[in-house]
């Protein structure tokens, strides 16, 4: 197996590894949206739209926890890449170690953190006193479990930061098919209404965590979450923060976009809560296939960085193809579907007329994720921070602006555009770093100095 990784990280042909590496993580992903969606369905069918207002207000607390971990999943996943192109194996070792025990803390941490201010944090999302009691609820729940939802998404990073694409993907469907499964049984079979949902994320991720857990203890050759490998030195600090931190940046602005338009879109009404909701859902289903996509060659990049460049540059100029490919033809689909989509969650008529223009304008957003996905997981890969750290700023630099000026001068019709006007602005951001930092990216055989020493 660990042959097979190797072969797919430095030898097999471009289409063949972006194959191997992506197709996996764009299933996983996919699958994650189809979650995503059936947590809606199913809360929609109770047929009250405070209840769907309700869950997509507790997303914000499930975005902190995610963001956490992605220093430790992203973070350190792709400086075990790095560090795989260098085949330095015991640092590889110490710092998924690293990753393991520090993301479990951390989530200890901010469950207590979220218990302790419950009440601010509900005041802060949005809550009306229509959705506050089903808001606590599903918060409370969530913030519970917190841990397994980190430790679900970071040791799937790592596990697909040593070539091991397919079982990441594995865990990834673990937890999604056992929560597909889960949210009938739970909702309705056993009356818990919106917590059901709730409770059925948080076992399906412990699920996913067992089987992850299992494959780093028994099959991995490089990697462990043994404790006699824990090491706290600079260099994994350094490298995986310096990567974990913008990421999680970028994470912490988007709750702060979705905390804002979630506050916007509460002054025209609980029900178009629930239709901006929907639109962020739909346009996570492009994001998460895109982002599958780059994200599933982040390792091969990673690897290529310190081993060849050569190679490096052929992953990057294929992937771009076909992200831009995949993001024009999913924009395409939704913008032409907007009122048959927006029916599936809401059964009320006059909401879906209402709402269908203003979904059908944030449909637009997907458009620009292609370019935005590629450079900004390449950043990551390579280890350049500062180009990282502005793209982690970007987005939420430009819609939280765009909201605000959209909303007094256009109403609710602004506050829609604010999504791809966004994006727009991102993906432009990110064609003028990359061409800053092209004669790097795209040096020939080039064996690279330390990842920390070429940030920009």
């Amino acid at each position: 197996m660990e042959e097979a990784n190797m072969y797919y990280l430095a030898k097999a042909p471009v289409p063949k590894a972006v194959a191997n590496m992506a197709i996996p993580m764009i299933l996983g992903m996919f699958v994650g949206v189809i979650q995503n969606l059936t947590d809606t369905f199913f809360i929609g069918q109770l047929n009250d739209a405070n209840l769907v207002a309700a869950a997509m207000l507790a997303l914000p607390v499930f975005t902190i926890f995610m963001a956490v971990s992605n220093i430790f999943g992203i973070g350190c996943g792709t400086y075990i890449s790095r560090l795989l192109g260098e085949k330095d194996y015991e640092n590889v070792k110490s710092t998924s170690s690293f990753s393991f025990y520090t993301c479990l803390l951390s989530g200890i941490a901010l469950t207590i953190l979220c218990l302790i201010f419950m009440e601010p944090i509900l005041r802060f999302i949005g809550t009306s006193a229509e959705t506050l009691d089903a808001t606590r609820k599903f918060v409370t729940i969530i913030a519970g479990g917190g841990s397994l939802i980190m430790l679900s998404f970071s040791m799937g990073q790592i596990v697909r930061a040593e070539g091991a694409a397919k079982e990441s993907m594995v865990g990834m469907l673990i937890g999604t098919i056992s929560n597909i499964v889960l949210d009938p049984m739970m909702i309705f079979g056993m009356h818990l209404g919106v917590a059901g949902a709730a409770y059925a994320t948080v076992i399906s991720n412990g699920l996913a965590v067992t089987y992850y857990g299992w494959y780093l203890i028994k099959k991995s050759q490089w990697l462990s979450i043994s404790v006699k490998y824990f090491r706290c030195n600079l260099n994994i600090v350094k490298n995986s923060f310096s990567i974990g931190i913008p990421v999680l940046i970028n994470f912490l602005l988007l709750l702060a976009s979705s905390v804002a338009l979630n506050n916007y879109a509460a002054g025209y009404g609980d029900a178009l809560v629930a239709v901006f909701g929907i639109a962020i859902q739909m346009n996570m289903m492009p994001e998460f296939i895109i982002s599958g996509l780059c994200e599933g060659v982040q390792p091969l990049v990673g690897y290529n960085y310190t081993a060849d460049r050569n190679r490096m540059s052929e992953i990057i100029q294929f992937t771009g193809i076909i992200a831009v490919l995949l993001s024009v033809f999913i924009t395409l689909a939704l913008y032409s579907s907007s009122s048959f989509v927006l029916s599936m969650f809401i059964s009320n008529d006059e909401i879906v007329k209402i709402g269908t223009p203003l979904f059908r304008i944030s449909m637009i957003a997907p458009l620009f994720l292609g370019i935005i996905f590629l450079f900004t997981n390449v950043f990551q890969a390579t280890g350049k921070s500062i180009p990282a750290l502005v793209m982690s700023l970007s987005q939420g630099a430009i819609f939280l602006p765009a909201l605000v000026i959209g909303n007094a001068l256009y109403g609710l019709e602004g506050v829609a555009y604010a999504l791809p006007i966004s994006d727009f602005g991102t993906a432009v951001l990110a064609i003028i770093l990359y061409l800053i930092n092209r004669s790097d990216l795209q040096a020939r055989n080039l064996q690279a100095t330390q990842p920390d020493m070429n940030q920009m």
